[in-house]
């Protein structure tokens, strides 16, 4: 089982590095959901636009509302693309066995209606308050720069559904329902934790409020479980992120920031040194040195 998911997170690290390729897998079925820990990095959308987005927590509940709509539609099409309600354009593959629905994969990001894309960033900006070129300015650093045919996706994307089929078929074969169940306490709080750490305004009471636990309880249990402090797993996980937009992107620190979850920019600074020892500009100039080597 584990050799498997790890291949499963291997294949989609080559197309990301290979094609630049964002898969994003969503919507798991119970059964794959009690191995969600392990694909974490790969369950939401971690491009900067929705990164600099669903830093409000409106627009994050929207997106989960639509996901509900492309079940909908992966019941009946084995794949389509088009544009999300917020001006990303997307392709979206189901998961499957048989007629049993197991969840879907997003690739992006893409422009397939520029009119579409900027009247609906535009709604966005004035729904929720947000300045338009700053927007645009993040939508535009995701995008991908290459060109794909239809054809060319669905082959890259073909193995991970394969994939993540096989693990569905081992896990309802062979893995004790004991195993199934007994972290699904965990993986219900780490899939909080990976929705809605971006946000500068996370909190462990709304968090318990969410998880209908109490406060002590929760940090207690993920103490004992992960062996870390769930702060100090929010901490990492803006660390761990902020590390890819210094590597890939060229978005001022202040920038970078904000779209993790940091309010203060001094403070992320003193945060990213403090887990990798050296500052973020440190760490892109090295990062683009090694690069050019």
């Amino acid at each position: 089982m584990k050799q498997l998911i790890n291949d499963i997170k291997q294949y989609i690290k080559f197309i990301k590095s290979e094609y630049g390729l964002q898969i994003t897998i969503c919507d798991l079925c119970p059964q794959l959901f009690a191995y969600y820990s392990e694909l974490i990095p790969y369950s939401n959308h971690r491009n900067p636009f929705c990164l600099y987005l669903k830093k409000d927590i409106q627009i994050q509940k929207n997106c989960v509302k639509n996901q509900l709509k492309i079940k909908e539609k992966c019941l009946t099409e084995d794949f389509f693309h088009g544009t999300c309600y917020l001006g990303l354009g997307e392709y979206v593959f189901g998961l499957s066995h048989k007629d049993t629905y197991l969840g879907f994969i997003s690739v992006g990001n893409f422009c397939f209606d520029k009119e579409l894309t900027q009247s609906r960033i535009k709604k966005a900006s004035e729904q929720f308050d947000l300045p338009y070129d700053t927007l645009y300015k993040f939508y535009q650093a995701s995008l991908n720069k290459n060109d794909f045919s239809i054809s060319k996706i669905k082959k890259l994307i073909n193995p991970i559904q394969r994939m993540l089929e096989l693990l569905y078929l081992k896990i309802i074969n062979y893995a004790p329902q004991k195993e199934l169940t007994q972290d699904k306490l965990l993986n219900d709080i780490m899939f909080y934790l990976n929705e809605h750490y971006m946000s500068g305004y996370f909190s462990l009471d709304e968090l318990a409020k969410e998880m209908n636990y109490s406060k002590s309880y929760l940090c207690h249990y993920f103490l004992q479980k992960r062996h870390m402090t769930i702060m100090a797993y929010v901490k990492n996980l803006r660390i761990t992120q902020a590390k890819k937009l210094l590597n890939e992107k060229n978005f001022s620190i202040t920038d970078i920031a904000y779209q993790v979850g940091f309010n203060d920019s001094n403070y992320f600074s003193n945060c990213f040194k403090k887990i990798t020892g050296i500052s973020p500009l440190e760490y892109r100039k090295l990062k683009r040195s090694t690069a050019k080597d």
